[in-house]
């Protein structure tokens, strides 16, 4: 797992911060789905596989930090966070950098098998995890 999500944080790094897309390579991957019209009746999922529609989800991961939201003072510490979500030995995808005073995250199509998250410093230590609510939310309040 750690190789996977090595490679796609590494990817997600040199292409810079966004929200997936249906034009973006999804999860960094240089291989797999590049949008929906690829997986036709699917779609393609955020880490870069065909998927029917009922196998995703749209999730949303939130943050504030010491108990104060994210913003450029609050973030002094912790300029750039890495999200990696899980979704079982072997199986995840992870997006960095992601600025910490955006103070959410939000993913459209992620694989429903994707349960749970962990959160830490860009190239740092790591800050918790969690699993999505009935939802797809989690929220983090960062201790740096």
């Amino acid at each position: 797992m750690r190789l996977l999500i090595g490679l796609a944080l590494a990817a997600a790094a040199c292409g810079g911060y966004s929200t997936p897309s249906d034009d973006q390579d999804p999860g960094g991957f240089d291989s797999g789905c590049q949008s929906d019209t690829t997986c036709s009746p699917d779609v393609c999922a955020r880490d870069g596989e065909c998927l029917p529609a009922s196998d995703v989800r749209s999730i949303r991961v939130t943050w504030t930090v010491d108990g104060s939201a994210a913003n450029a003072t609050s973030c002094t510490t912790i300029p750039s966070l890495f999200l990696e979500f899980n979704g079982g030995p072997q199986d995840g995808v992870g997006f960095a950098p992601v600025p910490c005073m955006e103070g959410n995250f939000s993913v459209d199509k992620m694989p429903s098998r994707f349960d749970d998250v962990q959160i830490g410093i860009d190239n740092g230590g790591f800050l918790g995890d969690s699993e999505f609510d009935g939802s797809g939310d989690v929220s983090f309040d960062l201790q740096p």
